[in-house]
């Protein structure tokens, strides 16, 4: 179509590296995403992806609205279908390091806003991604609502690629401060998977604390029913 000779065109233009980085944000499950996200898709300092981001915004690729960057659904498509292509291919290692991004950043917006309740136990790994930290409680849970469809995304994303044990964390995570938000039904979606991710990895704390938090979700709907099998 004109519309993606238009893109190609102005694909072609850029300086490889951003053309990689380009490539590498058709692997974001969403058309909107932080600056750290992106970072650890690329696997570089966010300082140094910062650059390579103005240069897509100078190119028409992408917007950039306060703290998140957006593209049109359209180009985000085209970012992902460049992604998969085998003449020039993303790097495979990416997906993994968004999802420890994704998560090492909302467990400590969790523990920024509910300091004194039991965290999410962590996962042993050694992927080099640089999260996001937060003052106080404030900052914590703006990051959490802006990122809300980016988050729910990725819990999906986690558990359809097999990534399971990041799927019901992340999910555990967001599903508190998503109810004082009153996003009764996002938590009541996101951690149905979180208890499917939990089962299937066999992580019986994540099946207890997945289904815990779901039965309060049902009692918040008065779903008596389905809240009593998840006690």
């Amino acid at each position: 179509s004109c519309l993606r000779a238009g893109f190609m065109l102005s694909y072609r233009n850029l300086r490889e590296p951003t053309r990689a980085l380009f490539r590498t944000i058709g692997l974001h499950p969403t058309s909107r995403f932080a600056l750290g996200a992106v970072a650890a898709l690329a696997g570089e300092a966010p300082a140094d992806t910062r650059v390579l981001l103005d240069e897509l915004i100078g190119a028409n690729l992408l917007d950039q609205e306060q703290s998140q960057y957006t593209t049109h659904d359209l180009i985000h498509e085209f970012a992902a279908d460049l992604a998969g292509s085998p003449e020039e291919p993303a790097d495979r290692g990416a997906p993994v390091r968004l999802f420890r991004w994704y998560f090492d950043t909302a467990r400590n917006a969790a523990r920024t806003i509910a300091p004194h309740k039991d965290p999410i136990p962590p996962l042993e790994h050694t992927i080099p991604v640089q999260s996001d930290e937060f003052a106080d409680e404030h900052e914590a849970f703006r990051w959490l609502l802006e990122n809300r469809n980016a988050l729910l995304a990725i819990v999906r994303t986690a558990h359809r690629s097999g990534h399971d044990a990041y799927a019901w964390r992340i999910a555990n995570l967001i599903s508190g401060p998503l109810k004082r938000h009153g996003s009764y039904l996002d938590v009541r979606t996101t951690l149905e998977i979180a208890h499917a991710a939990a089962q299937r990895c066999g992580d019986l704390a994540g099946v207890s604390g997945s289904l815990n938090n779901l039965g309060h979700v049902h009692l918040v709907l008065r779903d008596f029913t389905r809240a009593e099998q998840c006690f």
